[in-house]
């Protein structure tokens, strides 16, 4: 597991240069890949040498359009710049992976609406949110306490058969007046101050609802 992580972020990373760029990638990672702990073994030069063949057959596949890390790599000086390529690669991956969650969800919401409008040939109209009122950093593990009342049957969520049901990354938002909607999920990944906003919104065209979602910048938070 441990080793598939790591190639995993080196075929994300590409290889779209020369081919002997892999190779010059793993030699001058060398010392980090292998000073790395896990909770499995740790890599060897074995593993490494299978890490440059699979980099390197990962040449050309369209879905290697990252090649952020190799470069950042290649153009290190010394091991510190080396580790702190690898080490904001590892940063990306992770807030990567905190960004589906919204996605996910505002498609969960948008499809409650969609069934919501078959029955009243309108969306429900209302405000809530954002929810949970409270900062999300600031709840264990740096994530948003689900808290019972925020969904409550009395609230518009529970109209819209919509609640978090374990500690999440965003808050949400929604705002109807019955022929459009506009729902968001906002989050700090980092809690740095910086947060993050996708947008979703709905409209009714040809008797039907059509969705749409937009993403913040990938570079944003």
């Amino acid at each position: 597991m441990y080793r598939a992580l790591v190639l995993t972020a080196l075929v994300i990373a590409g290889c779209k240069k020369q081919q002997d760029d892999c190779q010059r990638f793993v030699d001058k990672s060398r010392t980090y890949l292998l000073g790395m702990k896990g909770p499995g073994k740790k890599l060897t030069d074995a593993h490494l040498e299978q890490v440059v063949e699979t980099c390197r057959k990962s040449k050309g596949d369209p879905a290697n359009k990252d090649d952020a890390l190799m470069k950042c790599v290649l153009d290190a000086q010394g091991d510190a710049a080396i580790e702190t390529c690898w080490s904001a690669s590892f940063s990306d991956f992770a807030s990567g992976s905190k960004r589906v969650e919204a996605v996910v969800e505002l498609k969960r919401m948008a499809r409650s609406i969609e069934v919501l409008f078959d029955d009243m040939h309108e969306f429900p109209k209302g405000t809530a949110g954002p929810t949970p009122a409270r900062d999300c950093c600031k709840g264990p593990g740096n994530k948003c306490t689900v808290w019972e009342s925020d969904w409550a049957a009395d609230t518009l969520w529970a109209r819209l058969y919509f609640a978090m049901i374990e500690p999440n990354q965003f808050r949400y938002t929604y705002e109807s007046d019955g022929a459009t909607v506009t729902a968001t999920a906002t989050g700090d990944l980092d809690c740095d101050g910086t947060a993050i906003t996708y947008t979703m919104k709905m409209s009714i065209e040809n008797g039907r609802p059509k969705m749409t979602i937009t993403e913040p910048d990938a570079t944003a938070d």
